[in-house]
């Protein structure tokens, strides 16, 4: 999740310790666009990773691919979402090996940055723009206005 966790790298040393806010993901609301979560690895059921929840079931996005000029387009599922590490060339996620994840792989909600005392602070939840095309809301909001 380089650079917004561990933005030197783990050679570097003290790694980016988190507070992780499981309520909102399993509870409270689900989880937003944008939000930094922690998930289960889709390949490696025992290990956690970390990610950028960038669209949610019902959507539809644009994946940028280096090979593709204009990259592709993905329509996420019922129940799937589709996540991504902040450093593309160096992340296993949705876009490079996954596809669109089940959503109960979600384990919560990073939230901020605890250790080491010079990063301490919020994790900002951010949506990188012009990536989603189409929302299931906006369908919802449609039918809803033609009623």
């Amino acid at each position: 999740m380089q650079p917004t966790l561990n933005p030197k790298g783990r050679r570097a040393g003290a790694r980016d310790w988190v507070l992780v806010e499981k309520w909102s993901v399993k509870i409270l609301h689900a989880p937003r666009r944008g939000d930094v979560i922690v998930m289960w690895a889709p390949d490696a059921p025992h290990q956690q990773i970390v990610k950028r929840l960038i669209a949610l079931e019902g959507d539809t996005l644009a994946v940028p691919h280096p090979a593709r000029p204009g990259g592709t387009v993905a329509a996420i599922p019922e129940g799937r979402c589709w996540v991504e590490g902040d450093n593309a060339s160096e992340s296993l996620d949705s876009r490079s090996a996954y596809g669109p994840v089940h959503m109960g792989l979600l384990e919560g909600r990073v939230t901020h940055v605890v250790w080491p005392p010079g990063r301490v602070g919020r994790v900002a939840s951010v949506c990188p723009p012009g990536r989603i095309l189409h929302t299931a809301a906006a369908d919802e909001a449609a039918a809803a206005e033609a009623a």
